[in-house]
């Protein structure tokens, strides 16, 4: 959560790892839970402009993280034939079940804005049956068959995510077409719910403001936010 890693962290680009997490939160205060072997952290950096300021940035930053998480874990997959995807908007995806997620909250500072980037991702723990039953999901290891080192993994992570958020402080960009190749759910029908009510279509991508399309009868409707799910047409 932003007010513990807050706690934790210093005045640059900061990673705060927890070896287990029982009061993890998800979008829509969901709870996470991750066990001992998985991958918990908040990746906390700060923006010089202002909350208000950075106003639509914010909206792209889990898209692009997701962009560069899944990067990394692809690679960490390369041989093993496994290719991570990206459900809009903060879900990673593997064989048709959810590997992570990513949860972006802000704090107006001195300085301008605080930015903490909290990701749960599934490595070498062993998935609960009954868990996974309500909610599939999968790990690296489960696809790799191996026990994956975490230490050398998150240091690639911390990586592409030091690049890639200095990167987007300076300027701020969301690169759609680069998206709509890991974007999962592409040609699906879904539905998304959010304060308009629920709306249905096919996915056909993101744009350049990372706003999910939904294409239905010839219209074709964006969604800035809201809760993405997969329906029979």
């Amino acid at each position: 959560a932003l007010d513990s890693s807050q706690r934790l962290a210093g005045a640059v680009a900061t990673l705060v790892l927890a070896e287990h997490q029982t009061h993890g939160r998800g979008r829509r205060e969901r709870i996470w839970i991750s066990r001992a072997g998985n991958l918990t952290f908040s990746f906390v950096f700060t923006s010089p402009k202002s909350l208000v300021s950075l106003g639509p940035d914010l909206s792209i930053l889990p898209l692009v993280v997701a962009q560069a998480l899944q990067q990394v874990l692809s690679n960490e997959l390369e041989h093993e034939d496994g290719i991570v995807f990206v459900k809009w908007p903060n879900d990673l995806i593997l064989c048709d079940r959810k590997l992570g997620g990513i949860l972006c909250e802000t704090r107006p500072v001195d300085c301008g804005t605080l930015i903490c980037v909290g990701v749960g991702i599934n490595v070498n723990a062993e998935v609960d049956v009954k868990e996974a039953k309500v909610h599939p999901s999968i790990g690296l290891g489960n696809i790799s068959q191996r026990t994956h080192d975490l230490t050398a993994l998150i240091c690639k992570l911390y990586d592409g995510l030091n690049g890639l958020c200095a990167n987007w402080v300076a300027l701020p960009v969301f690169e759609a077409v680069a998206f709509s190749r890991i974007m999962y759910g592409i040609g699906k029908f879904a539905e998304v719910e959010n304060y308009d009510g629920v709306s249905r279509g096919t996915i056909i991508g993101a744009n350049s403001f990372g706003e999910l399309l939904l294409e239905n009868l010839g219209q074709v409707k964006s969604f800035s936010g809201g809760t993405l799910r997969f329906v029979s047409a």
